[in-house]
């Protein structure tokens, strides 16, 4: 398995929409910034909330801020719903929240990587 390049954390907000993420296929991680998230085997230092992929990151992740932020029903962003739906905002401020990315090659690829993250 190769390493992941992934991109420096980058604010999670109303913003993502716009140019600041890039409209290509990737795989993707959110996290709350200055957190540790405990899991079944450990704690994750980074605060690393979900990993994901998106064929518009840019649109893939504005819909994940909405629903997180907004309550929106889980047609708009399963992950996002499950945040809001679950109380992770209430842990994990929304203000707090950032991303990082790993463009894919292609459509195939973006599940590998998420896969391989998640191992």
């Amino acid at each position: 398995m190769t390493a992941i390049r992934w991109t420096t954390w980058r604010p999670l907000d109303a913003r993502v929409g716009g140019k600041l993420i890039p409209a290509s296929t990737s795989a993707y991680r959110p996290r709350c910034r200055g957190r540790v998230v405990r899991r079944a085997l450990g704690r994750d230092r980074e605060g690393v909330l979900d990993v994901g992929k998106s064929v518009q990151l840019h649109r893939g992740l504005a819909a994940f801020f909405r629903c997180a932020t907004a309550g929106r029903d889980r047609d708009g962003h399963m992950a996002g719903w499950r945040y809001r739906e679950v109380g992770l905002h209430r842990r994990y401020q929304p203000e707090r929240l950032e991303v990082c990315w790993c463009t894919a090659k292609d459509g195939a690829e973006a599940p590998r990587l998420e896969a391989d993250e998640l191992e």
